[in-house]
């Protein structure tokens, strides 16, 4: 026995009835029913507005809509008691095909599925063809989320916000036939043992209608009254781990980052000792300072070349030469940035020192100051091909 007239025989059984007698009664109220797209009882239980209209429109390509997506329309009903014909409309046939769609495309299936009736299909085929569609209300429910849309100065749309039911409920049904296949394919006893499966984590459940889904829509009743939500989170940006420097890169530099490397440098300029060990742990302190620094210019020259020509980047030419590969070749065929580098690289380190150390800081005079101010020169001109 096809589905139809396996379904048709079990609820005319229900009633005491013959199928004949069940469908032609059922038929009946096919006019109380309703088909529509967005349901606005998902929103209130008690906010009769629904619209079923689709307007098809080719610039919509890519989006996910009741026009892109191949989903049934849901059915209200005014009472409970019109379960019977909306449940009827929907059933799926073998050919994945509503009951509605089959009457309304008259379809020579569904002729030859209730051939052995005694029914007159043109009657039946009237009475279902009098389901309410392309529905639009004349007006909206307060119990319903208002939004003014700005649409000129001073004027505005009223848009009224209902949930996609449809398409909120064809998402669950894929999503169950997922868990299915997921299932049969753990299965040793299931042909489908150890096929391709695919599955959605993180899914949110919510209720509609409580203990009477019935009140909500057909859709939601079959469905137990039960709807998923899948995770929408905003996108997962990597975070940027440098920043290039907009107006100094020397400016740029968080001073606290670098306060144990100069509290060291400090401590060894504080030994009374002056002997080739302590020299040589004095320049291992700088350089390691100097190293950090570095090691942050390496990766601005790793970043896309250009940044520096940036409207929002005010940084100096010769501070464009030594950090964006955008100039490698310049930086190469030419030294004078270096320079001006040295120099000012030398009156941060010490500017630096003394911010840190404050009344406790040394006096370093222009003998200190040239010395690592050469010493910087010549490690920048050995550093200057080197790209992270």
């Amino acid at each position: 026995m096809n589905i139809i007239m396996s379904y048709m025989t079990e609820e005319a059984a229900k009633k005491g009835k013959n199928v004949e007698e069940w469908l032609m009664a059922t038929s009946l109220n096919a006019s109380k029913c309703t088909t529509s797209f967005y349901v606005g009882r998902f929103s209130h239980p008690s906010a009769d507005v629904k619209i079923s209209h689709s307007v098809k429109n080719d610039t919509l390509d890519g989006y996910i809509t009741t026009d892109a997506v191949a989903c049934t329309k849901d059915i209200t009903v005014s009472s409970a008691a019109f379960l019977a014909i909306s449940r009827f409309l929907l059933l799926e046939l073998e050919d994945k095909k509503t009951v509605l769609s089959h009457f309304k495309e008259n379809t020579e299936k569904l002729r030859q599925d209730l051939s052995s009736l005694q029914i007159d299909y043109t009657v039946v085929r009237n009475n279902i063809l009098n389901v309410k569609e392309d529905y639009i209300p004349d007006a909206t429910d307060e119990r319903i989320r208002q939004v003014f849309f700005p649409i000129g100065e001073n004027q505005y749309h009223l848009l009224s916000v209902l949930p996609a039911s449809s398409l909120m409920l064809e998402l669950r049904k894929r999503l169950r036939n997922m868990e299915a296949q997921a299932r049969a394919s753990q299965d040793k006893k299931s042909d489908q043992y150890l096929t391709t499966y695919r599955k959605v984590f993180d899914l949110s459940e919510s209720s509609f209608g409580g203990t009477k889904p019935q009140n909500i829509s057909t859709l939601n009743n079959m469905n137990g009254g039960r709807a998923y939500l899948i995770p929408a989170f905003p996108p997962h940006l990597p975070r940027r781990e440098i920043l290039p420097p907009k107006r100094n890169f020397f400016q740029s530099l968080r001073t606290k980052r670098y306060s144990s490397l100069f509290y060291n440098l400090h401590y060894l300029y504080g030994v009374q000792r002056n002997n080739k060990d302590i020299r040589r742990d004095t320049r291992d302190a700088e350089d390691a300072i100097i190293d950090r620094i570095l090691m942050r210019v390496f990766r601005l020259r790793s970043l896309e070349s250009g940044w520096s020509d940036a409207e929002t980047c005010r940084i100096s030419r010769h501070q464009k030469i030594w950090l964006d590969s955008l100039y490698e070749e310049e930086r190469q065929s030419d030294d004078t940035w270096s320079k001006e580098i040295s120099r000012e690289f030398a009156e941060w380190m010490l500017h630096t020192y003394q911010e840190l150390l404050k009344k406790d800081a040394f006096d370093l005079g222009d003998a200190e100051f040239n010395a690592l101010r050469h010493r910087i020169h010549d490690i920048l001109l050995d550093t200057k091909e080197v790209q992270l």
